[in-house]
């Protein structure tokens, strides 16, 4: 009898550390899903920052395109503006006088 009593005090003892074990088990599985959720959080809102900095970089870049073009067009008026007539010089035809 004094042997299944002491069987029953080490069933019980053992019982209650594996209970123990799984309340700690379950704890931690709820920070691990806690901790999960969080950085699936994190890697959401850094998509869509990422995909904003993406358009405004593809903004940028086709403003600074018009700009290059509005550039390039303005120096080539400045050009034509500031550059000099050219008189082209024709030689006299042959048999007409030249006063």
């Amino acid at each position: 009898m004094a042997e299944l009593e002491e069987e029953l005090a080490t069933a019980q003892r053992d019982l209650i550390k594996s209970e123990e074990v799984n309340v700690k088990l379950q704890r931690d599985l709820k920070e691990a899903l806690a901790q999960r959720e969080d950085m699936e959080e994190r890697i959401t809102t850094l998509e869509k920052r990422y995909l904003s900095a993406q358009r405004e970089a593809t903004s940028l870049h086709d403003t600074n395109d018009k700009l290059e073009n509005e550039l390039a067009s303005k120096e080539s008026l400045y050009r034509q503006v500031t550059s000099p007539p050219t008189l082209k010089h024709n030689p006299p035809r042959q048999g007409i006088p030249v006063p």
